[in-house]
């Protein structure tokens, strides 16, 4: 699941590691710091996750850069 702000963004519905149901979401988010939490279980099997941002100046998605993170 991941949370923004303390706001659940994306529900990842899950039974015994097995994912049931991925999906995306979208929050406008006014500049400056805002955390971000990810819940997840570990699995054998591969799977992955991307945060993504349309920045201000651009018109198309790209990965958060690990530099605008932070992290305590």
């Amino acid at each position: 699941d991941l949370y923004i702000d303390g706001k659940k963004i994306i529900v990842i519905e899950r039974e015994e590691n097995k994912i049931l149901k991925s999906d995306s979401g979208e929050i406008f988010l006014e500049e400056g710091m805002h955390r971000i939490r990810v819940r997840y279980a570990e699995s054998r099997r591969h799977f992955e996750m991307k945060l993504m941002w349309i920045r201000p100046d651009k018109e198309n998605k790209e990965v958060i850069p690990f530099e605008v993170l932070y992290q305590k």
